[in-house]
Order: structure tokens, then sequence, then C-alpha cells
């Protein structure tokens, strides 16, 4: 599966890992309604994504609620190249 993918809304963003140190796989998921997505990222994908959101709840502040952790099972798609930026203007994240 390949393309671009847009949430406005999403409902849920997390990384996480699957499999023990050293051989860890590294995952990104976002759900908006019934779509769920879950891509394959590098190590160095997640920390600079850690680093730039860090930054955005240090300049935005940090939301007032935060979801439960996920249920979901991932099915992993991998990402060759990842993006994300912020609007200061509707205090909302694109990744």
């Amino acid at each position: 599966m390949t393309g671009n993918y847009e949430f406005p809304a999403p409902e849920r963003f997390s990384v996480g890992t699957v499999g023990a140190v050293g051989s860890r796989v590294f995952l990104l998921q976002v759900r908006q309604g019934p779509t769920l997505l879950t891509v394959k990222l590098e190590k160095q994908q997640v920390a600079v994504l850690a680093s730039y959101l860090a930054r955005l709840v240090r300049e935005l502040g940090r939301p007032g609620h935060l979801p439960r952790t996920s249920t979901s099972r991932p099915i992993p798609t991998r990402t060759g190249s990842s993006g994300a930026s912020a609007s200061p203007t509707t205090r909302r994240a694109t990744a």
C-alpha cells in the first residue's frame, strides 16, 4: 500500500514499538473515524518526530485531555519519508 494520507481531525495518534531491544520495529498509528493507519518508521524518524512534537508542546502548551492507551493491533506498512507541521492559528499539528 502506498500513497499520501491526510487526517485533518485525528482521534488518536501514537508511536510505539514491537519486539525486543535490538530488533524492535517502530510504528506510528493514526485513527480518524473508521480509518486506522499504521506505518513502520525508522528509529531516526521517530526521534525527529518526538523532538518536533516536544517542541510543539512547549510552545503551544499541553492539551487539557489526553486519550487512553490504544488497544488496536497494528498492521504496519513501511514509510519512506514523513513530515510534520503545526498551525498556531488552529493549534493543530499535522504529521
